[in-house]
């Protein structure tokens, strides 16, 4: 069996019980997005890049306010959209973040300490996400961390399954909007 390169952190549901950050309002990006911060705050990691911040080109008010949150932390973090388009009214951007267009299912030039894939991946064709995996994870430097969440159903279970070798317990509290709950895969590149 060939060695993974990397240590699975964590790889679960996200649950009523962790943490939220009410103020993000959507209902999955007050775990998300908490979770990440809370990440970042526990690593201080010099470089950071925030994959598909834009989500599908949302340029939404939530994202900006995310995207300046990461840069707080971390005042060299780059963003980027899903799929390279850019962000939407980037004039309305808060001072200081870059942002790159960068098609995340291509491979980057760069490495980085963190990488964050929130709630994305699943708008991928299902052939393209064991790409993007090895693209992300391409990404992170040596004893750096990749930070993925995702909506299940919306997404082939499987396919992280065989790719981070993992197994997820479904929890009876798990967090949901009736249709969706989504999914955590925190990761330490060897």
């Amino acid at each position: 069996m060939v060695p993974r390169p990397f240590q699975v952190l964590e790889s679960r549901f996200f649950t009523k019980d962790d943490p939220r950050e009410d103020r993000y309002v959507h209902w999955s990006r007050v775990y998300e997005w908490r979770y990440v911060l809370d990440m970042l705050r526990k690593y201080r990691p010099r470089t950071v890049h925030n994959t598909a911040c834009g989500g599908l080109n949302s340029g939404d008010c939530l994202h900006l306010t995310f995207c300046a949150d990461v840069s707080a932390l971390c005042p060299d973090a780059v963003h980027s959209d899903l799929w390279g388009g850019g962000y939407p009214g980037t004039e309305t951007k808060p001072p200081g973040d870059r942002f790159e267009h960068h098609d995340i299912t291509e491979p980057h030039d760069r490495t980085f300490d963190f990488v964050l894939n929130v709630s994305t991946i699943e708008h991928l064709p299902s052939d393209k996400v064991v790409r993007t995996l090895d693209n992300l994870l391409g990404q992170v430097a040596p004893g750096g961390h990749l930070i993925l969440t995702f909506d299940f159903p919306d997404i082939d279970l499987q396919q992280i399954v065989d790719y981070f070798g993992v197994m997820f317990e479904t929890p009876t509290d798990y967090v949901t909007n009736g249709r969706l709950a989504f999914v955590l895969v925190h990761v330490v590149k060897s």
